[in-house]
C-alpha cells in the first residue's frame, strides 16, 4: 500500500477537511452500484474474499472517508455520500462552508463549520462557529446549532484533530464532541492546564502527559506514574499512542530507561490498567508520525459486532490485546477486523510497492499474500476495498467482497 493510498483512506471520524461550498439538504437517491470498472482498476483481492458483489466507479478527486458497519461514506469535492452494504447510494449531503471537520459518531455524522453574517451594530461581518448533526441512516439534519460568535481573540479554528476528535479552544476551554453529538467542555484553568499543553479527549474524559517531562499519564481524577514491570524510576517517558472509543481504552507506550518498551491498555474513565499488551521488543510499525502522535489514525477500528478492534500491529478486545503480524511481527498496519477476530492489514506499511496483505486469524498463524488490503468490514461479512487510479487524483474503484 502506498503512502498516497494510505492518505486517501483515512477514517472519516478523524479526517479534517477545508473547502468552500454552500449548505444544503440531504438528497436521497435509489442509485444502483456501478459495475463499469475495468479489470485493471478493480482491486486485486486475496483468496479469502469472494468476487465483488458490487463495485462503485468514482470520479476524479473522489475518496473513501469512512467504513461503518451499515454505511460507507465517500467525499467528492463538496458532497458527502453514504452507501449501504449493498453498494446503493442512500443519501448525499452538500457540505457547508469553509473550515469544516467531519466525524462519525454513534449513528450520527457531526460537521463543525464556520460561516459569516452581517454585524449591523458595527457595520461589519462577524464569524460564527456552527455544528450540524446528520443521521447516518438517512442523512436528515437531526440538529443544527450555533456554537459561538468568534471574536478576534479566539484562535483560528481549522478543526485540529487530536486522537480522532475535532477539538477547539474557546475562552480558556477545550471543546470536543462526544459520541452522542454533545459538546464536552474542559475548563483548562480549573485543571491548571497550560494553554500550550496537548490535551486529548476520549468520550468526555480529557487526558494528557506533561509537556516537558512526559513522566505521567494524567486525567482530572487520576494519574499514572508507574506500570507493572516499570516503576517510576525506571520509566523514561509515557506516551499515549491511540484510543479505543468503544472499549474506553487509551493505548499507552511506556519507554523504559533500560530494556524493551512496554504497552498497556488503560481505562480512560478510571485510570485502571485494563491489561498489558503483549508485543515484541520493537514498537508496532508506523507509516507516518501522525499515526502515533494523536493524529487522524490514532483511533482503533472495530469489527461490525464490536467484539474486536485493531490499531497498528495490535488486535484488542475489552479484556486482552497483543501485537500480531506477518513473518516479522510488528511490521504490519491493520486496517480492518471481522466478526471472527481475523485482522487484515498492510504487511509493509512503510514500503512503496508492492501491496501485500497480512491475514491474521484470531486463533491461528498469520500469512502474507500479494493483494489489496481491505479498508473496513461492513455488516454481513463484507470487506470493502478501494484502489486509486493512477495515483490519488483519478478517483477510486470501490468493491464489496464477501469474506469466504
Amino acid at each position: 500500500m502506498t503512502l498516497k493510498h494510505v492518505a486517501i483512506i483515512m477514517t472519516l471520524s478523524t479526517l479534517t477537511l477545508a473547502m468552500m461550498a454552500c449548505g444544503g439538504d440531504p438528497q436521497r437517491e435509489d442509485t444502483s452500484p456501478s459495475h463499469s470498472g475495468t479489470a485493471s482498476s478493480v482491486p486485486r483481492v486475496s483468496d479469502v474474499f469472494g468476487a465483488a458483489e458490487w463495485s462503485i466507479e468514482t470520479t476524479e478527486n473522489h475518496s473513501v472517508l469512512d467504513v461503518q458497519p451499515n454505511r460507507l461514506f465517500t467525499r467528492e469535492a463538496k458532497t458527502l455520500s453514504a452507501y449501504s452494504s449493498t453498494g446503493e447510494k442512500v443519501w448525499q449531503y452538500e457540505l457547508p462552508t469553509s473550515h469544516i471537520s467531519i466525524e462519525t459518531k454513534n449513528g450520527i455524522v457531526v460537521i463543525i463549520w464556520k460561516t459569516t453574517a452581517e454585524d449591523t451594530t458595527q457595520n461589519k461581518k462577524k464569524s460564527i462557529l456552527k455544528m450540524t448533526i446528520l443521521s447516518q441512516e438517512d442523512g436528515t439534519v437531526k440538529e443544527e446549532r450555533e456554537l459561538k460568535e468568534l471574536t478576534d481573540t479566539d484562535k483560528d479554528l481549522t478543526g485540529a484533530t487530536r486522537f480522532g476528535n475535532t477539538t477547539f479552544q474557546l475562552d480558556q476551554t477545550l471543546n470536543t464532541i462526544d459520541s452522542d453529538g454533545n459538546i464536552a467542555t474542559i475548563n483548562m484553568k480549573e485543571y491548571k492546564i497550560p494553554e500550550y499543553q496537548n490535551i486529548h479527549v476520549i468520550g468526555r474524559t480529557p487526558f494528557w502527559t506533561p509537556a516537558a517531562s512526559q513522566d505521567s499519564l494524567t486525567s482530572p481524577n487520576w494519574a499514572l506514574k508507574e506500570f507493572p514491570g516499570a516503576t517510576e524510576n525506571e520509566i523514561f517517558s509515557i506516551r499515549p499512542m491511540a484510543i479505543d472509543r468503544e472499549f474506553d481504552l487509551i493505548i499507552v507506550q511506556v519507554d523504559k530507561k533500560e530494556g524493551p518498551n512496554l504497552y498497556f491498555a488503560v481505562k480512560a474513565t478510571t485510570g485502571e490498567i485494563a491489561y498489558q499488551i503483549t508485543c515484541p521488543s520493537e514498537p508496532p510499525a508506523s507509516p507516518s508520525q501522525t499515526r502515533v502522535n494523536g493524529g487522524p489514525e490514532a483511533v482503533a477500528k472495530h469489527s461490525p459486532n464490536g467484539k474486536y478492534s485493531v490499531w497498528g500491529a495490535m488486535r484488542l478486545t475489552s479484556t486482552e490485546g497483543r501485537c500480531v503480524g506477518g513473518g516479522d511481527q510488528g511490521s504490519v498496519w491493520f486496517t480492518a477486523v471481522d466478526d471472527n477476530g481475523t485482522a487484515y492489514g498492510d504487511a509493509e506499511p512503510t514500503r512503496q510497492t508492492p501491496e501485500e496483505i497480512v491475514i491474521a486469524p484470531a486463533n491461528g498463524q498469520p500469512r502474507v499474500t500479494e493483494a489489496s488490503v481491505p479498508i473496513g468490514i461492513m455488516n454481513n461479512n463484507l470487506a470493502i476495498h478501494a484502489t486509486a487510479h493512477n495515483g490519488e487524483t483519478k478517483g477510486e474503484t470501490i468493491t464489496g467482497n464477501p469474506i469466504t
